[in-house]
């Protein structure tokens, strides 16, 4: 620790160069999770049933009211149940102090209408995809939701209900959220929402060539990623090299200069080979310690910490 004392006097006056290495330290963490987050929407456009846009509102839906919806897979279309399921929203898991739980939503309940898309005469059934899109991008401060809820008896009862949503700020004002958990909300919220614009680039329809464009947009958009990545991990690498090189050779200067100073009995009891050593071998360990300080050591935990 005092040696690293000592050296740190050389490394800290480069404190820009610093902040630079880690600020693009951050940037390659956060690109390398981005690029791991890219498979999910592949594999759900080549081999999901649910689709790249309804995942996505899925997404949205499940992080503005706090509510876990289940949709159908590629092997659940073969029975009834699953056909009153392909126009209904089941809900299997609510969140405390959620959107969704002040407005009564529980589990097992079936949204069967939302917002513009109610059920009425004209429109006995609706899709679960049309519920999720209204449910992921209304702009509107609350919404009217219709649903199936289970009795005492266990028979479906049908139910109306006013959902609020994060565009009414005044209710989620009143809500007891604690300053941590509302701006991990609301982060997430930003996060996902820009997602959703990403995704609304693409269409919409679920044919074969529609599917095609969304698999090559998003190996195109991995590619950009990976390109990004690897250049802020290469200007990283230079930065630190540099503070290294400019705090060795300042260190090189001052060991020369003070053993220009020494007492000519030093030399008489030490090997110059030794000295010698001293000056070059032993500071170029100590920036290959630096170096890795500024490198690896810094950014691997913070690759752990995003993924």
């Amino acid at each position: 620790m005092k040696s690293f004392k000592r050296i740190f006097k050389y490394v800290w006056p480069q404190w820009p160069r610093i902040i630079t290495v880690v600020v693009t330290a951050m940037i390659v963490a956060a690109l390398l999770s981005l690029s791991f987050m890219t498979v999910i929407p592949l594999l759900k456009v080549m081999m999901g049933k649910e689709g790249l846009h309804n995942w996505v509102d899925r997404k949205v839906s499940g992080c503005k009211y706090g509510v876990d919806f289940y949709v159908l897979s590629a092997t659940d279309i073969i029975d009834k149940d699953s056909e009153d399921i392909a126009y209904c929203l089941l809900i299997t898991g609510v969140e405390k102090n959620s959107l969704g739980a002040s407005a009564g939503l529980k589990p097992t309940d079936r949204i069967v209408g939302a917002g513009e898309f109610l059920i009425s005469e004209g429109a006995e059934k609706i899709p679960f995809w049309r519920m999720l899109e209204e449910l992921a991008q209304t702009r509107e401060s609350k919404i009217i939701v219709q649903l199936k809820r289970l009795n005492k008896e266990g028979t479906l009862e049908d139910e109306t209900l006013e959902l609020n949503t994060p565009e009414n700020k005044a209710y989620i004002d009143s809500l007891r959220y604690g300053r941590i958990e509302r701006i991990k909300w609301e982060f997430k919220l930003a996060i996902i929402e820009r997602a959703q614009w990403v995704v609304g680039l693409l269409p919409r329809e679920e044919n074969q060539a529609d599917r095609t464009r969304a698999v090559i947009f998003i190996i195109w958009a991995i590619g950009v990623v990976t390109i990004i990545r690897c250049l802020a991990k290469f200007y990283q690498g230079y930065m630190a090299q540099k503070v290294v090189q400019i705090g060795i050779n300042h260190l090189r200067e001052d060991a020369f200069a003070h053993v220009m100073y020494m007492p000519i009995g030093f030399f008489a009891n030490e090997r110059p080979s030794d000295t010698v050593s001293r000056i070059i071998r032993d500071t170029n360990v100590m920036g290959k310690a630096i170096k890795t300080m500024l490198g690896k050591a810094l950014r691997e935990p913070l690759n752990a910490c995003s993924c």
